[in-house]
């Protein structure tokens, strides 16, 4: 690949090293999220998302794929499989989940092969539809999946109860 990176299929093993680099993504959530919400600190949501991702394999619902170049993460790409959307005509649901590009590696087309590979993975598994949430002021990341044909179909409201006006 351009910039001596490659994409590889991950397994359960891979979890653990990829701390860092949904470290670094929480990071950004937290640089340029609008939400009226706040995240949960890092330190208390990794071990949660570790669970979550290590379920998802256990169900045999998950793909990951991780982004190297010689042998170290520069980013990846994690997706689930789940049931059709009530919602929206169409079969299975592929959700990428997490998608995180390092910021050294950003701009050289990972994040575009990340995703591309994922949508290929998700049909051969059997989705019809890809999911994928956006947080509120990554507005980046929303030009970025729009440039790819994923739009907005669903818009997410959330506010503390003491701020909604009764």
């Amino acid at each position: 690949m351009p910039g001596g990176w490659e994409i590889r299929r991950g397994g359960p093993a891979d979890l653990p090293g990829l701390e860092s680099a949904w470290r670094s993504l929480h990071a950004h959530h937290s640089e340029v999220g609008t939400a009226p919400v706040p995240t949960i600190p890092a330190d208390l949501r990794w071990p949660e998302r570790l669970r979550e991702f290590e379920q998802a394999f256990d169900e045999g619902k998950a793909l990951l794929l991780v982004a190297e170049r010689v042998g170290e993460t520069a980013g990846f790409a994690f997706s689930t499989l789940h049931a059709p959307d009530p919602i929206f005509e169409g079969g299975p649901v592929g959700e990428l989940d997490v998608l995180v590009v390092l910021p050294g590696s950003r701009g050289e087309g990972i994040g575009e092969a990340l995703v591309r590979r994922s949508v290929d993975e998700l049909r051969a598994m059997g989705a019809e539809t890809l999911r994928v949430v956006v947080m509120a002021g990554n507005d980046n990341a929303l030009r970025f999946y729009e440039r790819l044909g994923i739009r907005p179909a669903l818009i997410d409201l959330m506010a503390p109860l003491d701020a909604v006006d009764p």
